[in-house]
Formats: structure tokens, sequence, C-alpha cells
């Protein structure tokens, strides 16, 4: 990004956005507010999400799981279980 050029709000990102852990093994994720060029805007914190129906996935085989967000397709991760 140039300097001094204006940060645009354009997407939200999930972090880590890849991840490899042993089953059993908890993970926990933030989005991240992205601006123009993909990449995290400076000086915003993470949004907060409050869900009186949130979502646990018990992995109990190793593999390669993709993810995304319902309501924002373009959110996707995968998650490595070893």
């Amino acid at each position: 990004m140039q300097s001094g050029q204006a940060q645009v709000f354009t997407s939200v990102g999930l972090t880590p956005a890849n991840a490899s852990l042993l089953t059993g093994d908890t993970l926990s994720l933030t989005a991240v507010a992205q601006h123009q060029n993909g990449v995290p805007m400076a000086g915003l914190p993470a949004p907060n999400f409050i869900s009186s129906n949130a979502a646990v996935a018990v992995v109990s085989a190793a593999g390669t799981f993709a993810y995304h967000c319902e309501p924002h397709p373009s959110m996707r991760a995968q998650v490595v279980v070893q």
C-alpha cells in the first residue's frame, strides 16, 4: 500500500486461515478486517461475534477439513488434524 493511501475495508478473513493440530486439541478462530490489498487493517480491533448457536466440531480422525462461514462464503479456511 502506498504511503498516504487510505485503507478501504473490503473483506473479513479468518485467522488462522490454515491450522494444524493434534486430535483432541482446541482451535479458536478470529475474524480480521482486511483492506483493499487483502491485508489486515491497522488500528481496528477484531470483531466480536455473539451467538447463542455456536458451532463446535469434534474431529476424531486425522485429515484435512475445509470450512466456510455460511453468511460470508468468501471466509474460508482449513484445519489439518494429525
